[in-house]
């Protein structure tokens, strides 16, 4: 399902702004909440989008957004259904949620939980257990929480894992 440009597009996470910047040139209006002032400033800077700073759970939205997205966040939440509930009361009728979590039934988690167990490269395993990823998701767990929430599903999707942002040293 593709939503064609057009419309408040509001980043749940902003990070770098990338999105924010990209979602602009797509035709979107488009608006950053994110709970880090450090973040913030640096999407605004780096690419002059308009993020709001604070909790989203506390985010009201004088225009509903036709679009919401969140990468990399529903898992740093205590309660990801409230989370969701309120993407959902936000969003304009007919508007479409953008979720995208480390999958913990992907080949990565898979190949660390196997290594956890072994004594020399186990605490090489112990870097994907990020201490505030509250919540771990697979394809099947994430479709039954936001079904369960009320959204309609029209996609989930795998993709390899980006292992740039891990650091590992191997024992000699």
């Amino acid at each position: 399902h593709r939503l064609p440009g057009g419309g408040r597009l509001v980043d749940v996470g902003t990070g770098t702004g990338l999105l924010l910047h990209l979602a602009g040139e797509a035709g979107f209006d488009p608006q950053g909440c994110e709970i880090s002032p450090g973040a913030a400033a640096k999407a605004h800077e780096e690419f002059g989008v308009d993020v709001k700073v604070g909790d989203f759970l506390e985010a009201e939205f004088p225009v509903a957004p036709r679009a919401i997205t969140m990468a990399d966040v529903l898992e740093h939440t205590r309660d990801p259904r409230v989370f969701l509930e309120h993407a959902l009361a936000s969003l304009d009728p007919g508007g479409a949620l953008f979720v995208a979590v480390p999958n913990h039934r992907s080949t990565l988690f898979g190949m660390a939980d196997i290594l956890a167990r072994l004594p020399v490269v186990g605490s090489l395993a112990e870097r994907l257990y990020v201490p505030n990823h509250y919540w771990y998701f697979t394809p099947a767990t994430l479709r039954r929480l936001v079904e369960a929430v009320g959204f309609e599903v029209s996609e989930v999707r795998g993709d390899t894992p980006y292992l740039g942002r891990y650091t590992f040293s191997f024992p000699i």
